[in-house]
């Protein structure tokens, strides 16, 4: 048995090199059905093999319906009446992985799972795949799903609450997707925003026992939990209207504007403007961190309503990663280099590209690119 787990993990390995995703996910499912302990690359070799066969049809799902609005706006029935259909058939191939994957984990991976990091992860997975299946199903089916999707992430939550610390990457993941499902699928912003919070606060205040393995991989998370956070809040009713914005929201502007760690304040594109009147003064790590943070911003105010932990993945290119095409341009390091005006070009640069390669967004009425 042995043989055959190295054989398959090594076949897994050379489908990702490859992009075969499809038989990259034949291989390692053949590793969970041996009812073993998946170790940690092979846990993560499921995880991304999964990501990229169902991130390109939830890519292709988007763009259909964003194609389908634009059809109805102009009253094409005909149109409308293909893209409907062309839209099912997507629709079956995202049902039949979701299922797939799910089979897996409740038959396979759950029940061999021993110890808490594993069990969190497998059970936000399911959580996941049940809110893929929710953004496309209606009625009872969406239901169903999204009562799932909870009770998958709520189990993940409690475990991840006792067996792992704030800081740690999987459950920082799992506030995250947990956090965009409240608010994709349940319509709660109220509660995505706490939920994202706390975690990003909890996260903070252990920030200095923060693992050097795993430190890169917190702390982006932590990022895309306050994008997130600084796209939700907008949606949110103020609290006395524009008296609410006087010198307390004032200084914590500039309590971040002088500030090398992200504070838990959320700044908006405001803070920003105020905090450029002194940018070439600041640190390089702080020109990249805000010059980066801004314009990410502005790619998600334009095009999406939220974003997940997919996007974190380098190999999940239907992922709509603006960190992967940020770095895949090597941008932080020719910002650093250049000037603040070959900064903001070399950036919008990676944007228009970004936006050349899926043009299915429609600004704030499209569905969220996750």
């Amino acid at each position: 048995m042995e043989k055959e787990r190295e054989h398959l993990v090594y076949l897994a390995r050379l489908a990702e090199q490859a992009e075969r995703y499809d038989e990259m996910v034949e291989a390692m499912k053949k590793v969970a059905k041996l009812d073993v302990e998946l170790t940690v690359e092979e846990r993560n070799l499921v995880s991304v093999g999964y990501k990229n066969v169902i991130g390109a049809r939830r890519a292709s799902w988007r763009i259909l319906s964003s194609i389908e609005q634009k059809e109805e706006s102009k009253g094409n029935e005909q149109n409308v009446k293909r893209i409907k259909d062309y839209r099912q058939r997507v629709e079956d191939e995202l049902a039949k992985i979701c299922n797939d994957i799910l089979s897996v984990i409740d038959n396979h991976l759950i029940p061999s799972s021993t110890s808490g990091e594993s069990t969190v992860f497998y059970y936000k997975m399911k959580g996941d795949y049940y809110r893929y299946l929710a953004e496309f199903k209606s009625g009872e089916d969406r239901k169903d799903a999204a009562d799932q999707s909870l009770k998958a992430y709520e189990a993940a939550t409690m475990t991840a609450t006792s067996e792992l610390p704030p800081t740690h990457p999987i459950r920082l993941g799992l506030a995250l997707n947990f956090s965009v499902f409240y608010y994709e699928i349940l319509n709660s912003p109220e509660r995505a925003c706490h939920l994202a919070k706390q975690a990003f606060d909890e996260a903070i205040a252990e920030l200095d026992s923060l693992n050097e393995d795993s430190y890169k991989d917190s702390t982006l998370i932590m990022q895309l939990l306050r994008d997130n956070l600084t796209l939700w809040t907008s949606d949110l009713p103020e609290e006395g209207g524009e008296q609410s914005k006087g010198d307390g929201v004032h200084a914590e502007k500039l309590r971040y504007c002088s500030s090398s760690v992200p504070p838990s304040y959320i700044p908006t594109g405001a803070d920003y403007q105020e905090c450029n009147n002194d940018i070439e003064e600041r640190e390089p790590e702080s020109i990249e961190h805000l010059l980066i943070e801004t314009y990410r911003a502005d790619i998600y105010k334009m095009c999406f309503n939220s974003v997940d932990e997919d996007v974190i993945s380098s190999n999940n290119k239907a992922g709509f990663s603006f960190y992967w095409k940020a770095a895949e341009e090597n941008v932080p390091n020719r910002l650093l280099k250049r000037g603040l005006r070959w900064m903001k070009r070399s950036i919008l640069r990676v944007i228009t590209m970004f936006f050349k390669a899926f043009k299915g967004c429609n600004n704030d009425k499209a569905p969220a690119c996750l």
